[in-house]
């Protein structure tokens, strides 16, 4: 079983929904848990989560064990437990939170959850902060008018704080823009920059765009 498969983060329209793999031993299930939030960086940080444990019968010393990893050591906030039978209707829910039109415009000044790759002439155009589960491959693009989280390698053209907003800032767990903007502010990648092995944020420091690892906790 790949790892990725026990642990999934999906958009949903009311927000994050987290599935817990009900097939493997429960030790094995918290160590890829805090595997998985430890990736991200603090992403996740402050985000609203819906839990589904599938058909693991859990105890109430798992509810609270669960709970806190998820609020106390990365800062979720945890809504609900999701009931067996509403599986369908999230994935249902899931299956329309991202239409197939390469051009995505909300008007919405809640963030923005997109769970899927942006591929070459693909664009999503958002007021508010947006927050991709995916990549954005090269000759896609990305606006927000507030904060631009990348959960994977960023390799297109982002412009946070499209309004003026000089405190957005872009974070991607690899920040390899073609080109990269905050407010009015252009950063372009210079000649021959090894690519980054790390998470990295981008933010405005007087007046210049500056890249730093991201170390948002």
């Amino acid at each position: 079983m790949k790892q990725d498969d026990v642990v999934v983060f999906k958009g949903t329209a009311k927000g994050l929904q987290l599935v817990l793999n009900d097939k493997i031993h429960y030790t094995l299930l918290l160590k890829r848990l805090r595997d998985k939030l430890k990736e991200t960086a603090g992403f996740f940080r402050g985000a609203k989560v819906i839990v589904h444990p599938g058909n693991r019968e859990l105890q109430p010393a798992h509810y609270l064990e669960l709970s806190d990893i998820l609020q106390k050591e990365y800062g979720l906030i945890l809504l609900r437990w999701m009931a067996k039978g509403e599986q369908e209707a999230v994935k249902e829910q899931v299956d329309t939170v991202v239409p197939a039109s390469p051009a995505e415009i909300s008007r919405d000044r809640e963030p923005l959850i997109v769970t899927r790759t942006l591929r070459s002439g693909q664009q999503i155009t958002h007021d508010g902060s947006i927050l991709l589960l995916g990549d954005v491959n090269h000759g896609a693009s990305v606006m927000a008018g507030g904060d631009i989280i990348v959960l994977g390698v960023c390799r297109g053209a982002v412009h946070a704080g499209i309004h003026g907003n000089a405190k957005a800032w872009v974070a991607a767990h690899r920040l390899q823009p073609t080109q990269l903007r905050i407010a009015n502010v252009i950063a372009c990648a210079p000649d021959g920059a090894k690519p980054p092995v790390c998470p990295e944020i981008a933010r405005m420091r007087a007046g210049e765009v500056v890249i730093e690892p991201a170390n948002l906790r």
